[in-house]
């Protein structure tokens, strides 16, 4: 069995992050909750992030904004606007 290992399904969680009003923020940081596994927005502020079919909860983080847990939905697609930020 060289080189055969069992891993848990892997899935895929996409989304855009933007501000209230509807504008994209790049650079935010999106980390599976509790690990290394982790993105950032693009310019559009979209991100895609492959993590294990366990995961619930992504955590998203800016300069000038508060670090915020979020739960994952089943759909596998995220939205997330910045008033989830305490600023």
């Amino acid at each position: 069995m060289a080189g055969t290992q069992a891993y848990a399904q892997d899935r895929t969680i996409t989304g855009t992050v933007t501000e209230e009003n509807g504008r994209a923020l790049p650079g935010v940081t999106v980390i599976f909750k509790n690990s290394n596994i982790g993105t950032a927005t693009d310019n559009d502020g979209k991100f895609s992030i492959n993590v294990p079919s366990s995961a619930t909860t992504l955590t998203f983080s800016s300069t000038g904004f508060e670090t915020t847990d979020v739960e994952v939905p089943a759909s596998g697609v995220l939205n997330v606007n910045n008033t989830i930020f305490n600023q």
